[in-house]
């Protein structure tokens, strides 16, 4: 993949967004290719992610862009109710006029992305790093979202509820962290992280079974195709 953005990849973008069902707006690839400027134009110094040019793309924007759609097409193939409505049996639904919490957001995602992407929605970016806190209203201001917010903070501090909780490349799901995502979700919320390999998240969720802190929910793992990608992606699903 390439090093830099090129007209290239503004061409991979916009066929990557057109291939997961989005039918991106000029305004919105606009915003996308400002926030990837800012990223290419930052990361020397702030280090934000270890891609550029085509491969940043791929995966992270169309990574993080992925996750809406892939629980909207689980919910729609009739193995899924909206959450809430039957104990015990709730299954996920990406709100689409809802408040989210990306958690660790580090470079922004998921978050800016499903932000442009999901206008409706209303995005805290949650960072505990003053420097990458500071980049996050830097590129947020740069791309005109009006419907993002940046907390600086850890996530044991952030107390606002939200209707989803998201994280990606943060951490291992801990009982521990799942104490503290399940503390700010809302009941009928979901709480929504972005993974790899399927054997790995077998793995943390046997490891929370032998914790204890499995009983009472099941969690779903949801296959995700990210465009140009020829690797595993899945989401971790468990309800608030």
């Amino acid at each position: 993949m390439g090093d830099r953005v090129t007209v290239d990849s503004n061409r991979l973008l916009a066929s990557g967004l057109e291939r997961l069902g989005y039918e991106p707006s000029r305004h919105q690839l606009a915003q996308l290719d400002r926030f990837i400027g800012e990223i290419e134009l930052w990361n020397p110094r702030l280090k934000l992610v270890g891609a550029s040019g085509d491969e940043l793309v791929v995966r992270h924007v169309l990574d993080s862009v992925s996750g809406p759609p892939a629980i909207r097409r689980f919910e729609a193939s009739g193995r899924s109710v909206a959450p809430g409505s039957s104990p015990g049996l709730a299954r996920p639904a990406w709100p689409r006029a809802a408040r989210i919490a990306d958690l660790g957001s580090g470079a922004g995602f998921p978050g800016i992305p499903v932000a442009i992407m999901e206008p409706d929605t209303r995005v805290v970016l949650v960072e505990r790093s003053g420097r990458r806190a500071g980049f996050l209203r830097n590129a947020a201001a740069a791309t005109g979202l009006a419907n993002v917010e940046v907390r600086e903070c850890a996530l044991e501090e952030y107390e606002d509820a939200v209707d989803l909780a998201v994280y990606r490349a943060l951490l291992p799901l801990s009982s521990r962290l799942l104490l503290s995502l399940r503390r700010i979700v809302r009941d009928g919320g979901i709480i929504v992280a972005y993974k790899a390999r399927r054997s790995r998240i077998e793995s943390e969720i046997e490891d929370l079974r032998r914790s204890g802190m499995a009983g009472g929910f099941e969690p779903l793992i949801v296959p995700v195709e990210v465009p140009f990608l020829d690797e595993e992606r899945h989401l971790l699903i468990i309800p608030g």
